[in-house]
C-alpha cells in the first residue's frame, strides 16, 4: 500500500540543515519508515529536496535511531 502521508514543521528561522535523526517507533518492527524525502522550503509552496531515500534500512527494528548527513541535491538550494 502506498501511502502519501506527508508532515511539516515550522521552525519560525530559515535554515539548511546539515544532519538529522529519526527514531523508530517502539511498535511493529514492519511499520519503519523505508521511503522518504527531506525538503525545504520559505514559503509552503515551493520544495527543494535535500536528501532522498528509498528502500532505506537503517530503521530497521523498533526503538532504532539513525542519523543522517544532509547532502544538498539540488546545487545552491536557495
Amino acid at each position: 500500500m502506498c501511502r502519501k502521508a506527508w508532515f511539516a514543521i515550522d521552525l519560525g528561522v530559515w535554515l539548511l540543515p546539515t544532519c538529522y535523526t529519526l527514531r523508530h517507533a517502539r511498535g511493529y518492527g514492519r511499520s519503519a519508515l523505508r521511503n522518504w524525502l527531506l525538503q525545504v522550503s520559505k514559503d509552503s509552496q515551493t520544495w527543494v529536496t535535500l536528501f532522498s531515500h528509498s528502500d532505506d534500512t537503517s530503521l530497521s527494528e523498533p526503538g532504532y535511531v539513525h542519523v543522517l548527513v544532509a547532502v544538498c541535491l539540488v546545487v545552491g538550494c536557495y
